[in-house]
């Protein structure tokens, strides 16, 4: 095995030239074109039958995994619709591997296509194929086009304007090769002999019916299989049969093994056709059998693979490029199966996986299972545990009374194969995020049962599938989806068992990397999080003595969220090797300004490609119903984001953290924030006049569950899209606090944030939208869980409070 993991290893590092591409379109319209059209030629209805072939069947596999949604082709397909043409793009090539891209740019619709120098930066290197028919047709466009005597007289003209032009274009540094598409207009039996009479009657014939022809951009496409012969008269060219000579794939292998000047193209034809008979292609043009049949050894079948992704390209186009091997993170990312990761976290050297979850009181739980039983037997039938595991209060492992759950009973703890990762500051262990399903057993009603519904699938208090059910609603219900983002705050102590800062530094003050390590454990934390394939922004000291605020990248709710869990998680475990403490506490110091967990959300219309009935705030009118859904729940969702009474001592007047119930554009002190992003091209990089939007949620601290506040915060505002809420006061851009009764009466600004986490455990009560969404069983142990703490804390002291704090967040 170990030997098959070297050449595994390479096939995933060693990049690629991809000699067989088209440019990319510039406009979103190209969207609209129906998914199912890249595993089929069908067209029309008949398309509706491509879901049914084995090739899409794979690509739902495929698919799932680079838009990190469940194999649900629908599913699949509306999260593709969330996202531009430009955001596609971006995922498509990231992390691929693909360092120079060929483009055949011979459409005729070159109006709609991206030029060829557009490309680089989705890829490092990018060159240009001209197919010849083209050329040929717009030269026999311009002949048509101007005044011409005999019949000889044009032939002369077209090969002498033909031979300039190819000889010009073979000139260019840009063009590499020329290609021909006779194949699916007159056959690949060329005739090499042409006589002069057939090449000018087959001239005059087509120019003649080309210009009595209405439809111009038609007219003129050769199809004429004696000019088609005629301008392919290269016989001692070097030739590649493209798309593997389908299905003459083994014909085409013989060919390229006897011919010096004949090569064989494997790309394309793979999406189009089964896994069984991709893999009997790559038999007969690569003799994969014999390397399993041991005929060729590994270090072999190792030259082979670079060859067919590098270095035959790269010879044969003369493109003079050095392979750039990518790096072990770059190319775990790469959209493998789940056993060849496997192989690849053993090959790096990871002996245990941390199977997490995260409970109702925010603490994240792990089991640490040996590799090989992690593959063999707990990603195909998940870990037993108790019922109870996901219902402790923060201040010990004990089940609160009243909540309906018992020490019977056990549920699943199922990994999710597309969380998981090497940790990069403990590479001998992995870590993947679980979903907790139900484990139906003798004695309960739906044992024995087979095709429950996915309700039943999922353990009621799972978070993580809280939230998934709660975005898959609002793409089935309301054809939306979502964008989140975070801002993780934390404080940096010194030690353990200190509660001293590392530094007394101000807001995004220099000065705060000079102190003591923490630039170095600063500098490693971020490695770290990039090097799991978390999105970073940026990172600046904050307010608070040792405070910092590190900002991670947009991404789909449960995404973002699962991110968030890790970058809380990195946070904690680097500064613990380095010999400090790092506390997510909302309130270390009373005299100091707080650490939240401030939440960014932006809604898309899916199917939608421009933004659509903007006001002069520019929202259109789902943004505005969200807020107005958000605002109206905002008590109950305090329940979820502020959640111990340490929270209330944050979200106080002039604090950016909200302490009055409003909204405003760029407005710090609102509990939601309006904020605004000059849009830029993903490819051209340049910026537009238009803006991204979305809304901050200021009301959340590093106390709270991610999955639960994201649920919470896209329930209301999904409810209030539901309800057509209007937001009936304007944005305010003052501090509330600082103004009158009667002037915040006149903006619509009468009520106060929830003071205390009873407050908002009442509100929630009475909150059945909230309720239903998350579902009743989990918010009913929810709020048992936050009462038997609200009841532990009132025997303890301030400073008793606080130490229990730190040490569990």
């Amino acid at each position: 095995m170990g030997s098959y993991e070297k050449l595994f290893k390479t096939v995933a590092s060693f990049p690629l030239i991809d000699n067989h591409a088209h440019n990319l379109s510039t406009s979103d319209a190209f969207l609209a074109y129906p998914l199912e059209g890249c595993f089929s030629e069908a067209r029309g209805d008949a398309l509706k039958d491509a879901t049914q072939t084995s090739a899409l069947k794979c690509g739902v596999q495929q698919l799932s995994k680079l838009y990190k949604c469940a194999p649900v082709w629908r599913t699949i397909k509306d999260v593709r619709n969330t996202l531009s043409y430009d955001e596609l793009c971006k995922i498509c090539f990231e992390n691929i591997g693909i360092q120079c891209v060929l483009l055949d740019d011979g459409f005729g619709i070159s109006e709609h296509l991206r030029d060829i120098k557009s490309h680089v930066g989705l890829v490092d290197d990018v060159r240009r194929i001209v197919r010849i028919e083209s050329v040929a047709e717009n030269i026999l466009y311009n002949l048509a086009e101007s005044i011409v005597h005999t019949d000889e007289e044009v032939k002369i003209n077209f090969s002498t304007l033909l031979k300039n032009e190819l000889r010009s274009l073979a000139n260019s540094e840009l063009v590499v090769a020329f290609k021909s598409i006779a194949a699916y207009r007159s056959g690949l039996n060329i005739n090499c002999d042409i006589n002069n009479e057939k090449i000018v009657i087959a001239l005059s014939e087509h120019l003649k019916a080309s210009t009595v022809s209405p439809v111009k951009n038609i007219a003129f496409k050769l199809f004429d299989k004696t000019l088609i012969d005629y301008i392919l008269n290269y016989p001692n060219a070097k030739i590649i049969l493209l798309h593997a000579a389908y299905p003459y794939s083994r014909q085409a292998g013989y060919l390229a093994s006897v011919y010096a000047n004949i090569y064989v193209d494997i790309g394309l034809v793979a999406p189009l056709i089964s896994v069984s008979g991709q893999q009997a292609i790559l038999r007969e043009l690569v003799l994969l059998n014999s390397v399993e049949n041991g005929d060729f050894t590994i270090d072999e079948a190792v030259n082979i693979a670079k060859q067919i992704m590098f270095e035959s390209s790269n010879k044969l186009y003369k493109l003079n490029l050095e392979p750039k091997i990518l790096s072990e993170i770059d190319y775990f990312a790469r959209g493998i199966s789940d056993e060849k990761k496997m192989l690849m976290l053993k090959e790096n050297g990871v002996k245990l996986v941390r199977l997490g979850y995260l409970d109702l009181s925010n603490q994240f739980r792990i089991r640490l299972i040996p590799i090989d039983r992690f593959q063999n037997y707990i990603t195909k039938l998940g870990l037993t545990a108790s019922r109870a595991i996901n219902i402790m209060p923060l201040f010990g492992d004990h089940i609160p009374e009243g909540i309906g759950i018992t020490p019977a009973g056990e549920c699943l703890l199922k990994p999710d194969f597309n969380t998981l990762i090497q940790l990069p500051y403990y590479p001998q262990h992995a870590i993947a995020h679980a979903f907790l399903e139900n484990k139906w057993t003798p004695g309960d009603p739906k044992y024995g049962k087979l095709n429950l519904i996915e309700d039943d699938k999922y353990y009621s208090i799972c978070p993580r599938n809280c939230l998934r059910k709660i975005v898959d609603m609002a793409r089935q219900d309301f054809g939306l989806g979502f964008l989140t983002g975070v801002e993780s705050e934390f404080t940096l102590l010194t030690s353990k068992d200190s509660r001293t800062p590392v530094d007394e530094t101000v807001y995004c003050a220099a000065e705060s990397f000079r102190h003591n390590n923490s630039v170095e454990i600063i500098d490693k934390i971020i490695d770290s999080l990039l090097k799991s394939n978390i999105p970073v922004e940026q990172c600046h000291s904050e307010s608070t003595s040792g405070q910092y605020e590190l900002v991670t990248g947009p991404s789909s709710p449960l995404i973002a969220m699962d991110n968030c869990v890790i970058t809380r998680n990195t946070i904690y475990d680097i500064a613990a090797k380095e010999g400090l403490r790092a506390t997510f506490v909302a309130k270390p110091y009373k005299d100091q300004a707080g650490s939240g967990a401030h939440l960014h959300i932006s809604v898309h219309e899916i199917n939608q490609i421009e933004r659509k009935g903007e006001d002069e705030t520019g929202l259109t009118s789902y943004e505005r119903s969200f807020i107005a859904g958000v605002l109206h729940h905002i008590k109950s969702i305090c329940a979820f984001s502020l959640t111990t009474s340490n929270s209330y001592t944050r979200t106080v007047d002039h604090c950016w953290a909200g302490s009055w119930i409003f909204w405003g554009v760029e407005n710090r002190e609102a509990p939601v924030r309006i904020c605004y992003r000059p849009k830029k091209n993903s490819v051209t990089g340049k910026l537009s006049t238009s803006y991204e939007v979305n809304f901050e949620h200021k009301f959340v601290d590093g106390f709270s569950n991610p999955y639960l506040v994201a649920s919470a915060i896209l329930a209301a505002g999904l409810d209030g899209i539901k309800k057509k809420m209007e937001l009936k006061t304007p944005s305010c851009l003052d501090d509330p606090a600082l103004l009158t009764e009667k002037e915040r009466t006149e903006l619509g600004i009468t009520e106060r944030m929830p003071s205390s986490l009873r407050e908002t455990l009442d509100a929630l009560k009475q909150d059945t939208v909230l309720i239903k969404a998350m579902g009743e069983e989990l918010v009913k142990c929810y709020i048992g869980i936050k009462e038997s703490e609200l009841s532990h804390f009132e025997h303890l002291t301030d400073d008793e409070q606080l130490s229990l704090l730190i040490k569990r967040f």
